[in-house]
């Protein structure tokens, strides 16, 4: 997944792009212009959704045209950063907080909906 991602950056695409696994759920990546935006896992955002993401096994990829109203960026750090802490990653948040799934994997159009617009 990380090399997929590096392409994405390189490219400066703009996309959503969809992992799906039987057995850790779905999850979402957002990416603008190259940079990776935001990441949802169940009711998890961010970093931790992408951290748990990149370590997802057999899944699926699917890529798709973002949601046209404004996106809500939650990642300010680079995807080399995550890989690094997603190496160095043992199911932590980093303070010590067990980081936990949930079973709620709703559509990132549903969950980008309740989001600030800008105005």
């Amino acid at each position: 997944m990380a090399g997929f991602m590096k392409l994405i950056e390189t490219e400066r695409l703009s996309c959503l792009c969809g992992l799906s696994s039987s057995k850790q759920g779905k999850g979402y990546f957002l990416f603008n212009n190259g940079s990776l935006y935001n990441a949802i896992h169940g009711n998890v955002k961010g970093e931790k959704a992408a951290l748990k993401m990149l370590r997802m096994k057999d899944a699926t990829i699917t890529c798709g045209h973002l949601p046209r109203r404004r996106i809500s960026r939650s990642i300010f750090c680079k995807i080399e950063d995550i890989e690094q802490k997603g190496q160095r990653h043992d199911g932590t948040d980093g303070s010590g907080n067990e980081i936990h799934d949930s079973a709620n994997n709703e559509a990132p159009e549903n969950v980008l909906r309740k989001s600030k617009k800008a105005k």
